[in-house]
Parts: C-alpha cells; sequence; structure tokens
C-alpha cells in the first residue's frame, strides 16, 4: 500500500534498530576497563571521602553524639 514509501520507513526503522543495538552492546557490561565503562575505582574512592567527612564532621559539632 505504501509502494516506494516502504524503503525509507524500513531504512529508518533498520537504522533504529541497530542503533538500539549498538547502545545495547557499548552499556552491556558496565565494570570492565573499557573506555565506556565506569570508573569504580574513582566512585569508591569519593564515596570514602564524603563518609569520612561527615564522620570527622559529627565528631567535632558539640551535642552531634546521640
Amino acid at each position: 500500500e505504501l509502494g516506494w514509501g516502504t524503503v525509507p520507513l524500513m531504512a529508518l526503522v533498520s537504522f533504529t534498530l541497530f542503533g538500539m543495538e549498538g547502545i545495547g552492546r557499548e552499556i552491556e557490561n558496565p565494570f570492565g576497563k573499557d573506555a565506556n565503562d565506569l570508573h569504580m575505582d574513582d566512585f569508591c574512592r569519593d564515596l570514602k571521602r564524603e563518609f569520612q567527612y561527615l564522620v570527622n564532621l559529627q565528631n567535632t559539632v558539640p551535642g552531634a553524639h546521640a
């Protein structure tokens, strides 16, 4: 029914699906050492620094102990 309109429509659908497949492959395993992986060592170091700050803050504020 669409005639030649089917060709660009199918090209758009194919491009979209292949793009989704590529994105899925990139984010499939986020905890490795590849360029697109999450830098968990940096996240853990920052989290540790924040926790240490909060513990030190609690120890320096008068009346902070329950």
